[in-house]
């Protein structure tokens, strides 16, 4: 699994800070566990040179109105071309936001780490090509730190050691199934500090946000017309859940081959209408890779397996051992557990919450790329 640094942790890790800003105890910046002084944007040392993650989490596919929305997104949007000096002068300065700057000697350090990170996916003869967009990366990366922390700094917003705690608990639970907080830290070459520092300004923007907006809450009008707008995408197909055992067949099984497979499939199905465990014989007899978990196939909705399979099982009576179904895969006994009616989600209390937390991530994503354009509007920014 490649670790990709888009804007850092920070963009991503926005998201984190506005869900716990929402929280009114936890706005309160010195009530509890003290103050974190204000993260200095990268400045040009070797310890800036560090690669930086980008957070990791899986998703799955949801209905409309529970999308998973991130802040990098947001800073997708078009940039403010970067002023650039004619004739600059001969130094180790390769980019000034303010009153920050950014070291050409850290800045190709950061290039090369990531690159070395990546390199396994660039295609033959692109090495240039792929070293520009990382330092453009990079560059944007570090306008945008900049020009955040000091908007943060103006306006006095801190964020507390507690705060970033459960801010970097929340990150470590948010890891996919099989990777560790240490295989983040090794493969981008990032200590546990260096993740602090990003959550801290990440919460510090959320804050931010958070003023801007008054978290964006949207009303239940907007609640109701968002639901009747999208009303197809919360409409459930009808669905069945069932198990099969599967014996199999290939291209190359003459008539007799099949013939005996055709005999085992059906010496099987005697033995579970005699009342055997479908399970256990699904473990022992099935060619497919659902007899780790006795055959079975989970919920699924029409016209996500073959026809032949799907009208067998959607015809079935539950708990009736069907017929032998064949299909290109071979012959198949298939038992449907479960039953399930179309039907439209209502837009119920828990609809609601999933559609105005939507909302409010789009309204707050929105707000962020008006926020990331107005301060990059009024900095000074010089690329040598």
């Amino acid at each position: 699994m490649k670790f990709r640094g888009i804007l850092s942790i920070l963009l991503t890790l926005v998201l984190v800070a506005m869900i716990m800003s929402c929280k009114p105890k936890e706005q309160e910046v010195l009530k509890e566990g003290g103050e974190v002084k204000p993260v200095a944007t990268q400045e040009a040392t070797p310890e800036a040179a560090r690669q930086e993650p980008a957070a990791v989490a899986a998703s799955t596919a949801k209905p409309a109105g529970e999308q998973p929305a991130t802040a990098a997104a947001a800073a997708a949007s078009p940039e403010k071309p970067v002023a650039q000096q004619p004739a600059a002068p001969a130094t180790d300065i390769a980019l000034e936001v303010n009153t920050k700057k950014l070291k050409k000697s850290v800045l190709q350090n950061q290039v090369d780490q990531r690159y070395q990170a990546m390199k396994a996916n660039v295609p033959k003869g692109q090495e240039k090509e792929a070293k520009a967009a990382i330092r453009k990366e990079i560059i944007n990366d570090f306008i945008l730190r900049t020009v955040l922390a000091e908007e943060a700094d103006r306006l006095k917003i801190f964020a507390s050691v507690k705060e970033v705690d459960e801010g970097f608990n929340r990150f470590e639970k948010s890891l996919p199934q099989g990777v560790t907080l240490k295989d983040v830290l090794k493969m981008n070459r990032i200590t546990k500090e260096k993740i602090r520092e990003d959550l801290q300004l990440g919460i510090r923007v959320g804050k931010l946000l958070e003023q801007r907006t008054g978290g964006g809450k949207p009303s239940d009008k907007e609640v109701a017309d968002f639901y009747e707008k999208n009303i197809e995408s919360f409409k459930i197909p009808e669905s069945v859940k069932a198990r099969h055992i599967l014996v199999a067949t290939a291209t190359g099984d003459d008539d007799t081959v099949k013939k005996e497979k055709r005999q085992k499939v059906d010496n099987i199905r005697k033995q579970l209408l005699d009342g055997a465990d479908f399970a256990q014989l699904a473990a022992s007899s099935s060619d497919c890779p659902s007899k780790e978990s006795g055959g079975d196939l989970g919920t699924f909705n029409r016209g996500q397996m073959v026809k032949a399979f799907e009208d067998a099982a959607f015809s079935q009576k539950i708990n009736e051992i069907g017929q032998v179904v064949e299909t290109e895969f071979g012959y198949h006994i298939i038992q449907v557990s479960e039953k399930n009616s179309a039907k439209t989600t209502p837009l119920d209390d828990e609809t609601k919450k999933r559609i105005a937390a939507h909302l409010q991530q789009e309204k707050q994503r929105a707000d962020f790329a008006v926020l990331l354009e107005q301060l990059r509007a009024k900095a000074k920014i010089v690329l040598h």
